[in-house]
């Protein structure tokens, strides 16, 4: 892939879960212009994104109603997507995927069946039948919401020996011991707030500290973490917005800038996204404020590898918004009108476009 350039992909709702026709592929330029490149086919609704080394990976829906994870080989310039092959997982659909840190292996978690799942990965990316599965058990306070276990992302820790996974039905982040040829074993929980609902975790670039986006009370939680023993500590938690619009408001993606300065959340409702400072030592936030996305129901969100450069994938307005990020401070600036996009659901980021300083 050509570092200096910057490619996006946009993982969609295809017929008939909504209008999306596959995965959107752009390049982002130096002035946070998105180029449409073409769209990439083939499989059903590839809901949720991941890069690996020269890899894409997407968690589908098939038709046929059975889940499961595609691979691409991310070919020529960085631009191009070549299906690799397909892994199917039964009738779980999944939410979320990410490849371990070796790249041997593809993790993922299913919403509605409950499950952590392990994909093996060969030596070019491609991934083979599910190796090993791994079903939660619990429920939380919220009816209708948290009646049982939902799984919604898994996360590999620094150094690659654990794996998180923060299940929104039953408030707790559950530590993995990851044997990534084969197994996840179940080392440790850390206990979130009854009815916070923890959806998904990112590590500071440190490695000493995790933050969690609660999808059920508006908030962000952080954590200290013992890469040793594998266990989170909490920390704090914060307001993703004002206390009176909670209760509209459902948090989804979180992600730490590359300075590792600032952290931010999607706000679904609020239809914005929420930036806190790090403080470098602790780990505690301080929220700053929130930026609107122009549009609705920002369900994920990237940061290009510069830190220059912020999108925002709004599901229910379909569209892709860009805005770039003051390096000083964090702060959010739209960068153009939002590109139109058919219901997505996902959006990624590969490279950085030439001339993409600090600003």
């Amino acid at each position: 892939m050509n570092a200096d350039r910057a490619h996006v992909f946009v993982g969609t709702y295809t017929p008939p879960l909504g209008d999306g026709a596959g995965i959107y592929r752009f390049e982002l330029d130096a002035n946070g212009v998105l180029r449409p490149l073409g769209i990439t086919a083939g499989v059903h609704s590839p809901t949720y994104l991941a890069v690996g080394p020269a890899s894409l990976y997407a968690a589908i829906r098939h038709d046929a109603g059975r889940a499961g994870l595609a691979g691409y080989a991310i070919t020529g310039d960085g631009a191009g997507l070549r299906l690799t092959g397909t892994a199917t997982i039964g009738q779980q659909a999944l939410c979320y995927v990410r490849p371990s840190l070796s790249g041997r292996c593809a993790l993922a978690a299913s919403f509605t069946g409950g499950t952590v799942a392990l994909f093996p990965l060969d030596a070019a990316g491609r991934p083979g039948p599910v190796a090993c599965q791994v079903v939660h058990q619990g429920h939380g306070p919220v009816s209708g919401r948290q009646d049982r276990p939902h799984p919604h992302s898994v996360v590999p820790a620094p150094g690659g020996r654990f794996a998180l996974v923060p299940d929104l039905g039953t408030d707790r982040v559950v530590s993995y011991l990851l044997d990534e040829d084969r197994r996840l074993v179940r080392h440790a929980e850390t206990t979130a707030a009854p009815g916070s609902g923890p959806r998904h975790l990112i590590f500071h670039p440190g490695g000493r500290h995790a933050f969690v986006s609660n999808e059920l009370d508006s908030t962000v939680s952080s954590y200290s973490w013992d890469g040793e023993r594998g266990v989170l500590e909490p920390l704090q938690t914060a307001r993703t917005v004002p206390e009176a619009e909670a209760g509209r408001n459902r948090p989804a993606d979180i992600h730490v800038h590359p300075s590792g300065r600032f952290v931010y959340v999607s706000n679904r409702g609020h239809d914005s996204i929420a930036q806190f400072a790090v403080h470098p030592r602790t780990g505690h936030l301080e929220y700053v404020g929130c930026a609107p996305t122009q549009g609705a129901w920002p369900r994920c969100f990237a940061i290009d590898p510069s830190g220059r450069w912020l999108l925002a994938a709004n599901q229910r307005s379909g569209s892709v918004a860009c805005f770039s990020v003051n390096q000083a401070t964090g702060a959010l600036l739209a960068a153009g009108p939002p590109v139109p996009v058919p219901d997505p659901a996902c959006v990624v980021i590969t490279g950085s476009p030439a001339g993409s300083g600090a600003s």
